[in-house]
């Protein structure tokens, strides 16, 4: 059995346009979007077969400081 191929975007709440720079307390929303054999498939019905752990993310300034988001369990 072949696993989904997903892609994962982040945009505004009142655009559906990915964004690239925002500022802290800007609210987001964040998209996952799985296929399977080129068909999207319900979220629960991926969830029930496959898991996904999303770790060890920041965020950075441009200026070379950077933040812990997500550990590495997380």
């Amino acid at each position: 059995m072949q696993p989904p191929q997903c892609s994962y975007k982040i945009h505004g709440q009142k655009t559906s346009e990915q964004v690239q720079n925002v500022q802290v307390g800007e609210p987001l929303e964040h998209e996952w979007v799985c296929q399977r054999n080129g068909v999207e498939r319900e979220e629960q019905q991926l969830n029930d077969l496959y898991g996904l752990l999303v770790h060890d993310c920041f965020v950075d300034d441009g200026k070379d400081r950077r933040a812990l988001v997500l550990d590495g369990r997380g």
